[in-house]
């Protein structure tokens, strides 16, 4: 045995001893084509051998998504069969941790699988040169004319340092240049790519609920979304995503699979104020894994519908005025949702976001009010109360369907009336417009950056 194979065996030894979730390695071993031949020759046998997304990284497997025929996915999904830079369905191109569907009309991905091993995750140096992928093709990539001289950033969705990763130093610098590839970005606009999906990145960075270290996670670009125009940019027009979204799975501190998902929309008027947000923030986003398959027409595995605590709601698709209620905060807390067979029937005060991290709270405390009745509610009349007598009740307005939520962010009306959110002990009464109280919450104390929940009664 030579002295080369003898560093190949090591090296393999290695890897199989430090996951201890015994990770598979791929037999047809595959080069990135793409990659410099100076690169090739540095990078470890562990980086070269995982061929983009491994389905049994976290512990268990977790296949790729697949593709229904709801919003055109499967007709506009890009399929190279014949590329061995692509997974042996050819829907999948693979790089170094991750791996890209691409949606051929829209030239941007359809969800983006990554494999995060935050104890190998080192630092590494940014290289601005994006590039074109020439094994997808440049005609299904939007180049740096769309993303010119605009405030569209080109929005990774397998985030560059969280990429970084591998044995050495060497290892994780070139998995973080593998990532600036346009076929791994969208239109995002700055002050959500620089705010709230930093945010869950950086949450997601430093999760600490998993007992392995080991994180995968899917995400992508929303199009479609009813409560966001339809909006396009450049020449030939590109279509701009009207959200986002996460999904992540690993196994918790009891070694049982976990799933959260997440959808940021990208409207004027869910942009505004995006900077400044912290990592508790994107816990008014939680979502079913459902409600991503729905908005996207993906098809997750089976397991990732019934590890996502919200999963057995009902959800509507969060909008401008509507907003999930499923949230604990904490920086490594995951939300929990309402189960279905706690709500009882009725309108009721179902969260909020009473004492946000931070010293300014100007603008960030909300109330979230559900119907889980059978029938939509005209909230013309009704009101919600704090108690405090020398303030007027904030009067409410609009319509709330059955299954609906819907998020007060304006904690003020028109003629004057409104609430104050007390951190230390506070009261919360929603009447209907007969008066009649439909809804009362209380709380004695919070806690900084927690949202609170509040049972339906």
């Amino acid at each position: 045995m030579n002295v080369s194979q003898c560093r190949i065996i090591f090296s393999l030894a290695v890897v199989l001893s430090h996951t201890a979730t015994a990770m598979t390695l791929k037999s047809n071993t595959k080069t990135n084509p793409e990659l410099p031949e100076a690169k090739k020759q540095k990078i470890s046998d562990k980086a070269m051998t995982l061929n983009g997304y491994d389905p049994d990284f976290i512990g268990v497997k977790i296949p790729l998504p697949g593709f229904s025929e709801n919003l055109n996915l499967a007709n506009d999904l890009l399929q190279k069969p014949s590329s061995e830079a692509f997974d042996s369905t050819g829907a999948w191109r693979e790089y170094i941790h991750y791996s890209v569907a691409t949606n051929k009309a829209r030239r941007q991905p359809i969800c983006v699988a990554l494999n995060i091993d935050q104890k190998l995750t080192k630092q590494t140096t940014r290289c601005d040169t994006w590039k074109v992928d020439r094994e997808i093709g440049g005609e299904y990539q939007l180049n740096n004319n769309y993303y010119r001289n605009n405030d569209w950033d080109k929005g990774h969705m397998a985030r560059r340092s969280t990429s970084s990763w591998g044995l050495t130093d060497e290892d994780a610098q070139v998995a973080s240049d593998e990532t600036m590839y346009y076929s791994n970005s969208c239109l995002q606009h700055k002050d959500l790519n620089r705010g709230e999906w930093k945010a869950i990145e950086d949450w997601i960075a430093d999760l600490k609920d998993d007992s392995n270290d080991m994180v995968s996670t899917f995400s992508g670009p929303i199009f479609g979304h009813v409560d966001v125009p339809t909006r396009f940019i450049g020449s030939p027009p590109a279509e701009i995503p009207a959200a986002f979204f996460k999904v992540l799975c690993y196994l918790d501190q009891n070694k049982e699979l976990a799933t959260r998902a997440f959808i940021y929309l990208q409207d004027g008027e869910s942009l505004k104020g995006k900077q400044g947000y912290t990592e508790e923030d994107h816990t008014m986003y939680k979502v079913s894994t459902e409600q991503v398959e729905k908005e996207t027409g993906l098809i997750f595995p089976e397991q990732l519908r019934t590890s996502n605590p919200i999963e057995g709601l009902t959800l509507l698709a969060p909008g401008s005025n509507d907003s999930l209620f499923s949230a604990t905060g904490g920086k490594s807390t995951p939300g929990i949702g309402v189960p279905a067979d706690r709500v009882t029937s009725g309108v009721f005060i179902a969260a909020a976001n009473l004492n946000p991290s931070g010293r300014k709270e100007s603008g960030r405390e909300w109330v979230s009010i559900a119907n889980y009745g059978p029938d939509d509610i005209d909230l013309e009349g009704w009101t919600l109360d704090d108690g405090a007598a020398k303030r007027d009740p904030l009067r409410l307005s609009g319509g709330l369907a059955s299954g609906e939520t819907t998020l007060l962010s304006d904690l003020k009306d028109e003629s004057g009336g409104c609430i104050v959110l007390m951190n230390s002990k506070g009261k919360l009464v929603l009447k209907n417009a007969g008066g009649e109280a439909v809804s009362t919450v209380e709380w004695t104390e919070t806690h900084d950056g927690e949202v609170s929940i509040f049972n339906p009664v």
